[in-house]
């Protein structure tokens, strides 16, 4: 018997969905899940400085094109404006988000939405005042140690700067004499859902409590709840998602951003089972196994960092998924 090989990459997993309509109709009963790559940003940065120093601007045109080709993201996360003495990859991030969004809006695709990491409010101000009209990734944290750990701010600060931003992307949108293109997206990652790398795992009423507050004082159209660590359980999991949904979320905002450690591949799995089963359809993804590593964590050393979700392993777990289930 011919030995079953799942896909990897887009192109792969369409010939499958499509080789039996029985697949077809479960998968599009599923909304057509979306997935957002995170290689430019999530998967570079994890690259140790030496390897940061040997990329270039081709480098990353080179992966993109592949990206475009093979996965076919719906989104893909252009980098960050990370500082390049802590980033030095980043040191190009505008260059190449000019060169993505202007080439491949003029090639005969359907061009994919290209968002631009930002750390703090000072940088919104820098895109503002270069009439840059982009969609936006932004980030804040369910941990008051992992905040300061990342930002030297505390949550209430981050929450006003947050706010800000928003504020201040309104009325630039809103005095623009002609908007030529589309209103620019917001995507807002909640970090340490629902174990922060310092402090363990955290009160389930206080995450959903905060994770509702952003949504109704933020208004993202992508709201992301990332698993820092890797270890959120398929009954906290399905809890929160549920009171978050009762609260007025509506499913099509929440995206994930699943970490894998090693060992506990299944554990991802179900958790991404779960999501489908709820019709959450926003999954970030890398072709890049690195992952995150925080200092002097008792939770993620460099030895057993997770990973990004990969491509692979979403495939196969989908295609799991619609196979198992009537």
């Amino acid at each position: 018997m011919k030995k079953f090989i799942y896909p990897t990459c887009s192109k792969t997993f369409k010939n499958w969905v499509n080789s039996n309509p029985k697949y077809l109709d479960k998968y599009a009963n599923l909304g057509f899940p979306k997935l957002f790559d995170v290689t430019l940003k999530d998967g570079i940065q994890s690259l140790s400085l030496e390897e940061q120093y040997q990329f270039n601007i081709n480098t990353k045109k080179d992966m993109l094109k592949s990206i475009l080709q093979k996965d076919n993201p719906y989104a893909i996360e252009i980098g960050s404006l990370a500082s390049p003495k802590l980033l030095p990859i980043m040191k190009d991030t505008l260059q190449f988000y000019n060169y993505a969004y202007n080439f491949y809006n003029k090639k005969d695709i359907i061009k994919p939405y290209f968002f631009i990491y930002l750390y703090n409010e000072k940088q919104m101000d820098n895109l503002i005042g270069n009439n840059m009209f982009n969609n936006i990734s932004l980030s804040t944290s369910l941990s008051e140690s992992f905040q300061h750990h990342s930002t030297r701010q505390d949550i209430l600060q981050k929450k006003k700067e947050l706010s800000n931003i928003v504020y201040n992307l309104n009325m630039y949108c809103y005095n623009r004499e002609v908007i030529t293109v589309p209103y620019p997206q917001i995507k807002l990652y909640i970090n340490c859902f629902t174990t922060c790398p310092f402090e363990g795992k955290l009160d389930i009423q206080y995450v959903i409590d905060e994770i509702c507050y952003y949504y109704t004082y933020i208004k993202p159209d992508i709201l992301c709840l990332k698993d820092t660590c890797g270890s959120i359980s398929k009954t906290d999991f399905e809890y929160i998602i549920d009171k978050c949904v009762q609260n007025g979320i509506p499913i099509s905002k929440i995206a994930l951003h699943l970490h894998i450690l090693t060992g506990f591949e299944q554990n991802t799995i179900e958790i991404i089972n779960k999501a489908l089963d709820k019709n959450i359809t926003i999954f970030d993804i890398s072709s890049m196994k690195t992952g995150e590593y925080v200092k002097n964590s008792s939770f993620m050393s460099n030895i057993n960092r997770p990973i990004n979700l990969t491509y692979d392993l979403f495939y196969k777990t989908i295609v799991d998924y619609i196979i198992n289930n009537k």
